[in-house]
């Protein structure tokens, strides 16, 4: 089992190259500005040079990491982590994230990008955040995520109130804000359009040494595009690389190196360019669920 400190030297390791191409201002005890200079890199993009949507999981994340932890030794650090890091782990249990048709806008230049990250709700044992993407000269977010995260004690692994003093701290004038629910996937009798089975890779684990939360979209987005070349034909590979309009994932279980993991894939009974998966794993547990949707393909 990783150990607390074992974690916590991986995350400085990380963190000593983001904080080279990074910057933060925090506008309130709530609400945090992070400025990534590097932009969205090379390997982001695809063949048709849009940005994977997976690869905005993984923007969210640069922005977690460096708003979580100190930069420095005498720094502070967002929402009080790393008191919270004291005694807990926080594991990512939802996430859904909304994409601008700007996003895919071929016209912009690279860019640093500007993300902001608000709390938005506290719940028992969780916590709500949503984060703001926007390019240099935009006055709108070109992404919008929300993410939920759980506490879960380190000694106990079971998930884990916050200290009554974060509470009184931040749990305030958060009203009207609800918690991030995202439905259960119910797989129909009939209209099942693919099943896949892949086995989780070295590449697809993250420093807790379990399948990154990123790459249930990138499995999702993979199921997708092979279902896509099957039915179509490989004439046109590029058309089958459909533009994401939003996605959600729900994580119930975690996948581990040499995993094999099935995803079930199957279309929206009322929305033709909504795709929804299941992921199981060999004693066919759910794991995880997620939906994407497209916007109409390009002519």
């Amino acid at each position: 089992m990783t150990t607390q400190a074992a974690l916590g030297l991986n995350f400085v390791r990380i963190l000593r190259q983001l904080k080279l191409k990074m910057n933060r201002e925090f506008l309130s005890d709530k609400h945090m500005k992070v400025i990534y200079h590097a932009g969205f890199p090379y390997q982001a993009f695809n063949g048709k040079g849009q940005i994977n949507p997976w690869s905005i999981v993984t923007m969210v994340e640069v922005c977690r990491s460096g708003s979580f932890n100190r930069l420095t030794p005498s720094d502070h650090t967002f929402l009080d982590m790393d008191k919270l890091y004291e005694q807990n782990l926080v594991f990512i249990v939802a996430t859904t994230t909304k994409i601008s048709p700007s996003f895919y806008d071929h016209a912009l230049p690279k860019a640093p990008v500007e993300m902001h990250s608000e709390l938005i709700h506290v719940g028992k044992t969780s916590f709500t955040q949503r984060t703001s993407l926007y390019f240099e000269g935009s006055d709108l977010p070109v992404c919008e995520n929300e993410t939920q995260s759980v506490l879960v004690d380190v000694a106990t692994r079971k998930p884990n109130q916050p200290p009554d003093w974060w509470r009184k701290k931040y749990d305030v004038d958060l009203e009207g804000e609800q918690p991030l629910k995202i439905p259960r996937h119910v797989v129909p009798e009939s209209g099942v359009l693919s099943k896949n089975q892949i086995q989780i890779k070295a590449s697809d684990l993250d420093v807790y040494w379990h399948t990154n939360w990123s790459n249930y979209v990138k499995f999702s987005y993979d199921a997708f595009v092979d279902f896509a070349i099957k039915k179509h034909g490989p004439s046109n590979i590029p058309r089958a690389f459909r533009k994401c309009k939003n996605f959600s994932v729900l994580y119930m279980k975690e996948a581990n190196l040499m995993d094999t993991v099935d995803i079930c894939m199957w279309k929206d009974f009322d929305n033709s360019n909504l795709f929804k998966f299941q992921f199981c794993n060999k004693s066919s547990d759910v794991i995880s669920e997620s939906q994407l949707e497209f916007y109409p393909p390009d002519e």
